[in-house]
């Protein structure tokens, strides 16, 4: 198959390309030479240009407090252009994959959230991916949307790897704070390529939450990326006050599948299996 991925460059387009190089398949991985979402009409140029079987819409702003601020921009890179583009899969006769958001629920819960659960979105942010995923489902009968967890992963220079980014906070030997009242499921991209490509595979369709196993907070997992990384640094758990944000971010984010059984799937490892198989496979990241 040929499979197109937006946002190829990011922390889980980029993942996706070699998974769908592992397969066998052919990846095609779209910038935004290729396609600027600031232009939603251009998809139609995008899809007409390469004729993908299956395309993975992964490109999106996913700077929370930047869509909180400027909420036309959200609605218009996340909800606008998503809906152009399933609107020109749909007129190609070929499959959408939608790369959806954790946080898309009110955060009230205290138990993993399922694909069954209503979403409530609480930020602009989560907002525009949820209208995504709406016009996603209004557009193409045969959809797939994949939520997925709080992700890390990437080589060092990736600039959204969580964890590099705290293995060279600890070395500044300043105190480092991490917050004990945000919770979520921590997934490492690859296991996450991996899983919606398998997805793909079997022409699985509707909504799939991808993430590794378990439920942690943002503070016990920045500890969980000290030790995998044999780190002495220290971490102060506080409340999420001392972290000044424009956005009301959920304080509970973790999500688990109740459709694994469906597809005959098994549970992604636990997170710190995952994290731990990250460290050793990225044997670069050195120990503070």
């Amino acid at each position: 198959m040929r499979i197109l991925i937006t946002g190829a460059a990011g922390l889980l387009g980029n993942e996706l390309v070699q998974s769908v190089q592992a397969k066998g398949w052919e990846s095609i991985a779209a910038s935004r030479v290729d396609w600027d979402l600031a232009k939603p009409e251009e998809a139609a140029y995008l899809i007409g240009k390469y004729k993908p079987d299956v395309t993975v819409h992964c490109a999106a702003e996913t700077n929370v407090d930047k869509c909180e601020l400027e909420p036309d921009w959200a609605k218009l890179i996340n909800e606008d252009a998503t809906a152009a583009l399933a609107a020109a899969i749909q007129a190609a006769g070929s499959r959408l994959v939608y790369i959806s958001s954790c946080g898309i629920f009110s955060g009230d819960s205290r138990v993993s959230y399922l694909e069954t659960d209503i979403p409530k979105p609480r930020t602009i942010y989560a907002a525009s991916k949820y209208h995504g995923e709406l016009r996603v489902q209004e557009t193409n009968p045969d959809f797939l949307v994949c939520r997925v967890g709080w992700l890390f992963g990437g080589s060092l220079t990736q600039k959204k790897n969580f964890v590099e980014a705290r293995r060279k906070e600890a070395l500044t030997g300043k105190p480092m704070m991490s917050a004990n009242d945000k919770w979520g499921s921590p997934t490492w991209a690859k296991h996450a390529a991996d899983r919606i490509v398998d997805l793909i595979d079997i022409s699985a369709g509707g909504v799939a939450h991808v993430a590794n196993a378990g439920v942690v907070s943002r503070h016990e997992y920045v500890c969980g990326i000290l030790a995998a990384l044999n780190s002495t640094a220290t971490v102060q758990a506080v409340d999420s006050s001392n972290f000044k944000r424009a956005a009301p971010v959920p304080d509970f984010e973790a999500i688990s599948s109740v459709r694994n059984k469906d597809w005959g799937m098994s549970p992604l490892p636990s997170w710190q299996e995952a994290l731990a198989d990250y460290v050793k496979i990225y044997a670069a990241i050195k120990t503070p």
